[in-house]
């Protein structure tokens, strides 16, 4: 990350953060100075210094012909930062309360192999630690990319410490994925075929459902809590079902 990227991140404009940069690097300075070296115009420099002043970032210092300014030590700048950001979380338990709780459905829609792959990677950043569950599907349908695509997959769910649960088909196209289940920490529970040869994965995350039709290459995420909780609810049960039913195949 750049030097304007981190002030603009702490709050300031692009052209703000310019200028703070280039009184830095000068020490002190005029507006003439500060406009040459921060290529922006006169008339704007005036400005974006009284904003910086207002923030307390500068100091103007007295004298006989021309204003002088001289930048603040960013360590100060830092230090009030984090003091507004500790501010900030302390109330957030207070503004999670008072958030009124919409429960529309959000969904989106997903084309194309490429739209798959974006479909499977969704949110997976804020999945960390995590655990998805689902009724995943055979594999004779994918195209090699989307085979590539679901390994890959599943290797960043284990990379992300997200454990996964799910119910398969006995297939022989899902060969591959069942001998890397251990080594991914994923456990899976294969179906006779005969009972159970879905072309459609079904997962639960705790954001959102997810519905992959692999033989379309199309995709839907579902973002709604009542949805989330009952799909993950409707697997619980069939997972504890399969133990009653008949010998399945589980990798621990």
């Amino acid at each position: 990350m750049n030097k304007t990227q981190a002030l603009k991140d702490l709050g300031l404009s692009e052209k703000e953060a310019q200028v703070y940069i280039a009184l830095l690097e000068l020490g002190s300075a005029n507006v003439t100075q500060i406009a040459r070296k921060s290529n922006l115009k006169r008339p704007t420099i005036y400005i974006l210094l009284e904003e910086l002043r207002k923030k307390s970032l500068l100091l103007k210092i007295p004298h006989a012909k021309k204003a002088i300014f001289s930048a603040q030590d960013p360590d100060k700048f830092f230090e009030e930062s984090l003091k507004r950001a500790r501010e900030a979380h302390n109330v957030l338990s207070e503004l999670k309360a008072i958030q009124k709780k919409d429960n529309k459905v959000s969904t989106m829609y997903f084309e194309g192999e490429e739209g798959v792959k974006d479909a499977l990677f969704y949110k997976s950043e804020y999945l960390k630690s995590t655990e998805i569950v689902g009724f995943f599907a055979k594999a004779d349908t994918l195209t090699p990319k989307l085979i590539d695509y679901s390994h890959d997959w599943r290797k960043k769910m284990n990379n992300l410490g997200i454990t996964v649960r799910g119910i398969a088909p006995d297939h022989k196209s899902l060969q591959s994925f069942r001998e890397t289940d251990e080594s991914l920490k994923q456990i899976f529970k294969s179906v006779p075929f005969i009972k159970y040869s879905s072309d459609v994965s079904i997962d639960a995350t705790e954001l959102f459902v997810r519905i992959v039709l692999f033989d379309v290459q199309q995709a839907v995420i579902i973002e709604n809590p009542a949805i989330v909780k009952t799909v993950r609810q409707i697997f619980e049960l069939s997972w504890e079902n399969l133990k009653k039913s008949y010998k399945t195949r589980e990798n621990t």
